[in-house]
């Protein structure tokens, strides 16, 4: 198996989306703006002036695939969440 971590921009690209789609099984971590708001301030992100706004403008085309809600979870917890998952659905490779 092989994990793989998109940036934000990677499902917005026609071509990558579809690639993606086809030829693995897509997690998306949606965290609650207020989170990851604070998160993105406490970084050196280039995009931080302006997260609002893109996080807006991309929200919606991240709601595909398998939308895991992530609030206080451990890197550890949603892996175990994902493996969980995938092995209910019978997807584990």
């Amino acid at each position: 198996c092989l994990v793989l971590s998109l940036g934000g921009g990677t499902l917005h690209n026609k071509q990558l989306k579809e690639w993606v789609m086809v030829h693995s099984e897509l997690y998306i971590l949606d965290v609650p703006w207020d989170i990851l708001a604070n998160r993105i301030m406490q970084s050196n992100r280039p995009l931080k002036q302006g997260a609002n706004t893109l996080y807006q403008q991309r929200y919606a085309g991240y709601q595909i695939g398998n939308c895991l809600m992530i609030e206080n979870q451990t890197p550890k917890d949603i892996v175990n969440i994902i493996i969980n998952d995938l092995h209910r659905r019978g997807a584990l490779c």
